[in-house]
């Protein structure tokens, strides 16, 4: 259905009420074929909602480790901060899920102490 709507010319960068992305729902969802045709059509990687929350920070927040492989294998900026200053290694702390905290550490991910 995504493909068909984007051969048909559909905005790819448009906007739902959050100010998310056919490509944050993808990502927040874990629909990897998705994410990669959205990239693959020039979607904004780095694309910020109401929250400044980017794809890669819904995917780590909704336990998607392999969306979140994707989206870094694609140039996604991994210490990018949400409006409360929360970042994708910050969450994946949090949320407990070690897999997405030991792909972030390998990708270069910061454990900086930062100010909330």
């Amino acid at each position: 259905m995504v493909r068909l709507l984007i051969d048909h010319n559909a905005n790819i960068e448009a906007k739902d009420d959050p100010a998310q992305t056919a490509l944050h729902l993808a990502a927040r969802n874990g629909h990897q074929t998705t994410v990669q045709l959205l990239l693959d059509r020039g979607a904004d990687i780095e694309a910020e909602d109401v929250s400044r929350q980017r794809p890669l920070f819904l995917a780590t927040s909704n336990w998607h480790e392999d969306t979140v492989r994707l989206l870094l294998d694609r140039g996604a900026d991994i210490e990018a901060e949400d409006i409360s200053c929360q970042w994708p290694l910050y969450q994946a702390s949090v949320d407990r899920h070690d897999g997405i905290i030991r792909l972030l550490l390998e990708r270069g991910a910061t454990t900086k102490r930062r100010r909330l």
